[in-house]
C-alpha cells in the first residue's frame, strides 16, 4: 500500500467515526430534548404569553380609549377602563376613569366603590372612608360598605364609635354572607376581650 492510498484510507475512516459520532449526538439530542423539555424554552413561552396578554389589554385599552374620544361620557367604557387598570394595579389611572364615571353619573355605587377600594389601595384611608360613607347615606343596607368602612376605621383610622355601629349594621342586616357576617361578629368580640 502507497503512502497516498494509506492517506486517503485514513480519511475516509475519520470521516466515518465524525459521521457516526455527528449522526449519534443528533439522535441522543433529539431523545434527550424529547424526554426532558428545557426549562428556558418553557421559560420564554411563559414570558411570551404573558407579553402577548399585555399587548391584548393595551389594545383593548387603545379601542376602549378610541370609543371614549367619540362619547365621552359613555359610563360602560369608563368602568371598564376602571377596572381595566384596576386589574394592572394601575391605581391612580383606574382613580381617573372611576372620578369621570362618577362625574357622569355620581349616584353609580358600584363606580363609587371601586374608587374606595383604589384609594384604599393607595393607603388614602380617610377618602376611602368618605366615598363608602356616601354609598352608606344613599344606600343604608349596602353591607360590603358598612363592613369596609369598620375595618377602616378600626384598623387605619382610629375611630371606634364609628367602625362598631358598621359592623353592628352588618350583624344585624338581612342577606349578608355568613362568611361576612361571621368575620363582623369576631371585629367585635376581639375588641370585647381586650
Amino acid at each position: 500500500m502507497t503512502l497516498k492510498n494509506s492517506t486517503s484510507l485514513a480519511n475516509k475512516i475519520t470521516f466515518v467515526v465524525l459521521a457516526v459520532g455527528i449522526i449519534s449526538m443528533l439522535v441522543f439530542f433529539v431523545q434527550f430534548r424529547m424526554n426532558n423539555p428545557s426549562i428556558a424554552s418553557k421559560a420564554s413561552t411563559k414570558g411570551h404569553n404573558g407579553q402577548k396578554d399585555m399587548e391584548n389589554m393595551g389594545a383593548q385599552i387603545g379601542k376602549l380609549m378610541q370609543r371614549l374620544e367619540k362619547n365621552p361620557d359613555d359610563i360602560k367604557v369608563l368602568e371598564k377602563l376602571g377596572k381595566t387598570f384596576m386589574m394592572m394595579q394601575s391605581w391612580d389611572r383606574a382613580i381617573h376613569f372611576w372620578n369621570r364615571a362618577l362625574g357622569v353619573d355620581p349616584g353609580n355605587i358600584s363606580a363609587r366603590m371601586q374608587l374606595a377600594q383604589c384609594l384604599y389601595q393607595k393607603k388614602n384611608y380617610s377618602r376611602a372612608a368618605k366615598h363608602l360613607e356616601e354609598i352608606v347615606r344613599s344606600a343604608p343596607s349596602h353591607t360590603r360598605a358598612h363592613f369596609n368602612l369598620g375595618i377602616l376605621y378600626k384598623y387605619y383610622l382610629n375611630a371606634q364609635q364609628k367602625w362598631e355601629k358598621h359592623f353592628r349594621k352588618v350583624i344585624q342586616s338581612e342577606g349578608v354572607e355568613k362568611s361576612v357576617r361571621e368575620r363582623a361578629k369576631k371585629e367585635l368580640e376581639n375588641d370585647r376581650n381586650k
